[in-house]
């Protein structure tokens, strides 16, 4: 982090020379990214939009702030126009999904993730947030097949057999659901505890 913070320093005489360097201040922005330093990153990557509305990677990274703050509706807005940019990025379609499943709008997750999947069908993320988006409709049959998709290529993914537990528990499948949460459980003893301090 001291050598994030010095970069910051080297940065700020970059762009102090020339107030709108774009790259300088890019890099600026994601150092303060890195270092957790949201406010500043924010604050930095509204300069850079505001100066360069075409600068993709700015929607990317403020939205990603906007996702770590809890302000969700933000990231969808910031992701909606990284997308509108670069329409080809899966990247876009996972956290624009994960913001929608923190707003409990599964449709529209579904939708994100399943893109990402024909965008990356090898990505045990795709698979594994469609599974959880399909849990938050019911749809548990669907979600089972698409988490145990994500299980095959991260088997030692703790949250894939969290959810697929549940998944399970959802059809009235007990002995798979205990199972499976034990296995999580055993690849990660907190798991239970993280997931639903997040759900919170």
């Amino acid at each position: 982090s001291g050598q994030l913070q010095q970069a910051i320093e080297t940065l700020k005489a970059v762009t102090s020379k020339s107030a709108h360097y774009k790259e300088a201040d890019m890099n600026m922005a994601v150092a303060y990214f890195n270092l957790g330093q949201f406010d500043n990153a924010l604050r930095k990557y509204d300069e850079i939009i505001a100066a360069y509305p075409e600068a993709n990677n700015a929607y990317n990274f403020r939205g990603q702030c906007h996702l770590e703050a809890g302000e969700y509706e933000k990231a969808v807005t910031d992701f909606t126009e990284f997308l509108r940019l670069t329409p080809e990025f899966s990247t876009g379609y996972n956290f624009r999904g994960q913001a929608y499943l923190k707003l409990k709008d599964y449709e529209k997750a579904e939708v994100d993730f399943t893109t990402m999947i024909a965008l990356e069908p090898g990505s045990s993320i795709s698979h594994e947030f469609r599974g959880r988006a399909r849990i938050g409709l019911k749809k548990y049959a669907e979600a089972i097949l698409d988490l145990n998709r994500a299980a095959a290529i991260a088997p030692t993914d703790a949250d894939i057999f969290y959810f697929l537990s549940k998944a399970q528990s959802g059809i009235g499948n007990t002995a798979e659901s205990a199972r499976n949460l034990t296995l999580a459980r055993q690849l990660n003893p907190g798991v239970v505890e993280r997931n639903e301090k997040v759900s919170e």
